[in-house]
C-alpha cells in the first residue's frame, strides 16, 4: 500500500486542497518528484524510466506506451468507487490527469 497524503474523496480537483497536499507530499517524500496544479508537465523523456504516479487520492495510474491512439496518456490502475465504468477505463491526457487528480507523484526508483 502507498502511503502518501490524499485528497478526501470529495474534494477531488479542488485547487486549494490539491496545493496543499502538493506542499505535504513534497515535504514527506523529498526524494520523489511531485507535481502540483501550477506545475508545467514533465518532458516525454522523462518517462523512459517510469511509468506509474499516484494521484491525490493515492491511486495508481500507468502512462500508456503501446503504439495505440492512445500512447502517452493515462490510465487508472485500480478502482475508485465513485467513478462509473466508463471513466475508470478511459485514458486521459496529463493535464487533465493533473488538473481532475492531482497532485500527482512518481513512485520510489527501488
Amino acid at each position: 500500500m502507498i502511503q502518501l497524503p490524499t485528497l478526501a474523496t470529495d474534494r477531488s480537483g479542488d485547487r486549494a486542497a490539491q496545493l496543499t497536499i502538493t506542499q505535504a507530499r513534497r515535504s514527506e517524500h523529498p526524494d520523489r518528484t511531485t507535481w502540483g496544479p501550477d506545475d508545467t508537465a514533465p518532458a516525454d523523456g522523462y518517462w523512459d524510466w517510469q511509468a506509474f504516479v499516484v494521484d491525490g487520492e493515492g491511486d495508481l495510474w500507468i502512462r500508456l506506451t503501446s503504439d495505440g491512439p492512445h500512447k502517452g496518456e493515462w490510465q487508472l490502475r485500480g478502482y475508485k468507487l465513485r467513478l462509473p465504468f466508463e471513466e475508470k477505463s478511459k485514458p486521459v491526457s496529463w493535464q487533465a490527469l493533473a488538473a481532475t487528480y492531482g497532485p500527482l507523484t512518481d513512485l520510489p526508483s527501488d
